[in-house]
């Protein structure tokens, strides 16, 4: 007998959450912005409760904050959150690298030669901000996962998309993209 396993569908607050996620990443939502949860639900076709789940999941990413009226607002990092975001950055890669270079295969070093190279070159080729910082989080992110410590993985990639979201506004100073 032939086996096989079905693909589900992501679970709609998952989609929600991610498409969520990545409305804020666009700019589409502002620091402080107050989001409206049955606006949301009214506008992608769904009930409340996968937008619901969805913004619980991102209040975890402390990409949404809950206020007082038990509604969400989107988070409005402070420059003590950005310091101390840098820190914990700082600390965590220093493992990263320090495992990767125990317990990286050869094949994961060549990739992250490979990134470092990539990133070298368009650099130098003056290729769009969008595309260099791609390649640096690619960077970043083959050494954690040569580190091969899925908990330190799972940290640095909490601390980077805080870090990500720092970076969306300091470059468009805030405004919408």
């Amino acid at each position: 007998m032939n086996s096989f396993e079905l693909e589900k569908p992501a679970p709609y607050h998952i989609q929600f959450y991610e498409q969520l996620k990545q409305m804020i990443f666009d700019g589409q939502f502002q620091p402080g912005e107050r989001i409206n949860e049955t606006q949301l639900a009214k506008q992608f076709g769904v009930s409340r409760s996968p937008v619901r789940e969805a913004m619980r999941l991102l209040e975890k990413d402390e990409l949404l904050i809950a206020d007082h009226r038990s509604g969400y607002s989107v988070y409005m990092l402070t420059e003590k959150d950005v310091e101390e975001l840098y820190q914990i950055r700082a600390a965590l890669e220093t493992l990263a690298v320090e495992l990767a270079c125990k317990e990286a295969s050869q094949r994961e070093m060549d990739e992250i030669e490979h990134v470092l190279t990539q990133a070298g070159e368009a650099i130098k080729q003056q290729l769009p901000s969008k595309e260099i910082v791609q390649l640096h989080e690619a960077f970043h992110q083959k050494i954690i996962l040569a580190s091969h410590n899925d908990r330190l993985s799972k940290q640095l990639n909490h601390v980077n998309a805080l870090i990500h979201y720092c970076r969306i506004f300091h470059f468009s100073g805030g405004a919408r993209a």
